[in-house]
C-alpha cells in the first residue's frame, strides 16, 4: 500500500510540475500512508471474508471443492476494487475520511463514467496483449531453462513498467476530471 501511495504522490507532483527531493516525498507520503490504511484495512477485511475464510475452514469441515471457489472469490475482489478505484487516490490526494472518500468517489464515477470506462478497457487491453505476449513466448521457449529465466525478468520489467505507466495514466485522468481540466485540453503536454 505504501508503495501505491508512493507512486500516486510521485506522478501527483510530475503532473504539477513541482520539484521535490526524495526525502521530501518521502515524507509527505508517509504522512498521506495513515489515511489510506482506513481503506486497505476494509480491502483487506472483504478478502479475508471472501477469499480466506472458506480455506480456514476447509481445515476444520469438509467443504468440496474449495479450492474452485478461490477463481470467482478472486474476481469479485477485483472487480471491487475496480470498482472503488478512485477511493485511494482521494485519500492520497485530499486527507479525507474514508466515507468522503466513497461519496466523493461516486460523484466521480457519475460524472466520469464514460472517461473512467475508456480507461478500464486501455487498461485492460494493454495488460491482455502482455499476458498473450507472455503465453506466446513461453509456449516458444519450451524447456530451455536460460531464455525462460531470461524472458521472466523481461516480463516483470515490462509488467513494473506497463502498470507504471497506467497509474500515472490514471492519477492524470482523476486530477484532470477532477479540476475541470480535462474538456480545456485538446493535446497531451509534455
Amino acid at each position: 500500500v505504501y508503495i501505491q501511495v508512493y507512486l500516486i504522490t510521485v506522478s501527483f507532483v510530475w503532473i504539477r510540475g513541482v520539484s521535490f527531493t526524495e526525502e521530501a516525498l518521502f515524507r509527505f507520503a508517509m504522512r498521506r500512508f495513515s489515511y489510506v490504511l482506513k481503506w486497505a484495512g476494509v480491502v483487506i477485511v472483504i478478502s479475508m471474508l471472501i477469499v480466506r475464510l472458506p480455506l480456514l475452514l476447509a481445515y476444520f469441515m469438509n467443504i468440496p471443492d474449495v479450492l474452485d471457489y478461490l477463481p470467482w472469490e478472486r474476481l469479485v475482489m477485483s472487480v471491487l476494487i475496480i470498482l472503488f478505484s478512485s477511493v485511494q487516490i482521494s485519500l492520497v490526494l485530499h486527507n479525507e475520511n474514508l466515507p468522503e472518500a466513497i461519496r466523493a468517489h461516486w460523484l466521480f464515477l457519475r460524472q466520469n463514467a464514460g472517461r473512467f470506462g475508456w480507461f478500464l478497457l486501455i487498461a485492460a487491453m494493454h495488460f491482455f496483449l502482455l499476458m498473450a505476449a507472455d503465453a506466446i513466448v513461453r509456449g516458444a521457449i519450451a524447456d530451455r531453462t536460460v531464455a525462460l529465466i531470461i524472458w521472466k525478468v523481461i516480463y516483470v520489467f515490462a509488467r513494473g513498467l506497463l502498470t507504471g505507466w497506467l497509474l500515472a495514466a490514471w492519477v492524470c485522468l482523476f486530477r484532470q476530471c477532477e479540476t475541470g481540466r480535462i474538456n480545456q485540453e485538446s493535446w497531451i503536454r509534455y
